[in-house]
């Protein structure tokens, strides 16, 4: 009878835990169900927040083409000498500005019809056949308008970089297109240029017969009051230096005696040109030497001027003193 009742008494304890067993299994597989929808959902949320985060980007980019793409065509419209093409990538209203800044000074027009009025001066002919590169250094968006800051680089037909400015432009989005409401360009080529007066003067020597050389010679005379023997090497540094841009120019010895460096690019202007005002690159060459040679001699130094395939190399150095 006891084994009866133990009998009975472990079937309906076994039955128990199994009810148990197979309700704690259901409990973990649904929660495993419930864990697994939440790593799902969340995975969901996680990849609908990447693609979000993609198609933004990619939107941003598209529009920083679309900016540059209208930067780029106003240059083309410019060579291709095509007024009303270039016309078409700005805003036309008044509130258009036009500001240009060079060496010798600086311009700045306001107003959409007084810019199309000028431009027709610079529209009367065939353009330079030169190839611009623009590498954009800023571009920033906000509610329809760009800020864009780039380097533009003026190559010619032999692959030459002839010329160089800073642009700065600011576009507006109408009607689902960018549209130019401001333009800024600062030519840093300009500031390192010879002066045109001067240019002219050598222009005027040539046209009365006059040697460069002795030009030159003259020029010297009346700039050597001003120059000694202990500043002629650091003055002709600092003009050398004004000449051309810091990447181009190479001191390669130099101390209390003597000085020698490398100045390339110098006058970059006469690449593009060829001939400024009836004045070659060679002509001007001829004439810093000449005018450099006469204050040396004035001041008790030597100096020499070599011509090199891509600039000049220029030597400096104080007479040895023979005691005499």
């Amino acid at each position: 009878m006891k084994k009866l009742i133990f009998t009975s008494t472990f079937t309906i304890l076994l039955k128990d835990f199994q009810s148990i067993g197979k309700k704690f299994q259901k409990q973990c597989i649904m929660k495993k169900f419930v864990l697994f929808t939440c790593v799902f959902l969340l995975s969901g949320f996680v990849s609908l927040a990447q693609q979000e985060r993609i198609s933004a980007s990619s939107k941003e980019m598209k529009e920083k083409e679309a900016i540059m793409k209208v930067i780029e065509e106003e240059t083309a419209a410019y060579y291709a000498n095509d007024i009303n093409r270039w016309a078409a990538t700005f805003l036309q209203d008044s509130t258009n500005v036009f500001l240009n800044a060079t060496k010798t000074g600086y311009n700045h027009i306001s107003g959409w019809d007084n810019i199309f009025t000028n431009a027709h001066n610079t529209f009367n002919g065939q353009q330079a056949d030169n190839r611009e590169v623009k590498t954009p250094l800023v571009i920033r968006m906000n509610d329809g308008m760009a800020w864009v800051v780039y380097k533009d680089q003026v190559f010619n037909t032999q692959d030459q970089l002839v010329n160089e400015f800073i642009g700065t432009t600011i576009l507006e989005k109408k009607d689902d297109s960018w549209k130019i409401v401001y333009r800024n360009t600062i030519w840093t080529d300009s500031y390192r240029q010879h002066d045109l007066f001067f240019i002219n003067s050598i222009n005027y020597a040539k046209s009365l017969g006059k040697p460069l050389e002795e030009f030159g010679q003259f020029t010297g005379e009346q700039f050597k009051a001003a120059w000694n023997r202990d500043n002629f090497s650091v003055n002709v540094l600092e003009n050398w230096r004004s000449w051309t841009t810091a990447d181009n120019f190479k001191i390669l010895e130099q101390d209390e005696d003597h000085l020698i460096f490398t100045a390339n690019n110098a006058f970059s202007n006469f690449k593009m040109y060829g001939q400024i005002l009836n004045v070659s690159y060679d002509d001007q060459m001829t004439v810093i030497k000449a005018l450099f040679e006469h204050l040396a001699e004035h001041t008790d130094n030597e100096y020499t001027q070599e011509n090199t395939a891509d600039g000049v190399r220029v030597s400096v150095a104080k007479k040895i003193s023979t005691g005499k």
